[in-house]
């Protein structure tokens, strides 16, 4: 029987940190965590200048028994502090960001390098070739059948589809590889199989 689909992958270091990426759970944003969007407007010179006519006004305001030239004054400069300690708050949050996103990127590259060394599979190919009910998943040697009924979830990145049995297993299907059947329709295909929506991740 011909399959619908055929695919060959190389197992290196993009493919590990791809899986390694797509395996983590998907972080939902809480509504009301002042730590996770505190300074996170995307125009800052607006929002301090806002900061700065709203301070000014609140001291120009709360001195109304000064000289109309000194109440000017000073909530000139106390908006200028305020705008200038926004932007330095701005600047260090971002910083902090940056630094965490670099971390972490790092940190899975690691992680997938070590992943691919002790699995053995280092510039192996391997064929896969996805049948009406079952798909099955060759290397030299082995060839191994999958149920589709047996899929936990699938997540897609950029350059992979990622079949998930758990956390730890995981079906690489390189995008480029598909040498049999469109790959533009593959992700339906799959999708009807196993009764799965297949997750996107942006960040790889």
């Amino acid at each position: 029987m011909e399959p619908i689909y055929a695919v060959k992958s190389t197992y290196d270091e993009d493919m590990f940190y791809h899986q390694v990426v797509a395996s983590k759970p998907r972080m939902m944003p809480k509504e009301g965590d002042g730590k996770k969007i505190k300074f996170q407007l995307p125009d800052f010179g607006l929002k301090d200048t806002l900061m700065a006519l709203l301070v000014g006004a609140a001291v120009y305001m709360a001195f109304g028994q000064l000289e109309q030239s000194t109440r000017i004054l000073q909530a000139v400069l106390c908006g200028l502090v305020a705008a200038v300690v926004l932007r330095r708050m701005n600047e260090r949050q971002n910083g902090e960001t940056s630094g965490k996103k670099a971390n972490s990127v790092s940190a899975d590259k690691n992680q997938a390098l070590q992943l691919l060394e002790s699995s053995g599979l280092k510039g192996d190919r391997c064929t896969m070739n996805f049948y009406e009910d079952t798909f099955t998943v060759e290397r030299p040697g082995i060839i191994t059948e999958y149920q589709y009924e047996g899929i936990a979830w699938i997540k897609e990145t950029s350059k992979y589809y990622m079949i998930f049995w758990n956390r730890s297993l995981a079906i690489p299907v390189e995008k480029a590889g598909f040498y049999r059947g469109k790959k533009e329709t593959f992700g339906s295909f799959l999708e009807k199989r196993c009764n799965k929506v297949i997750e996107k991740v942006r960040n790889v």
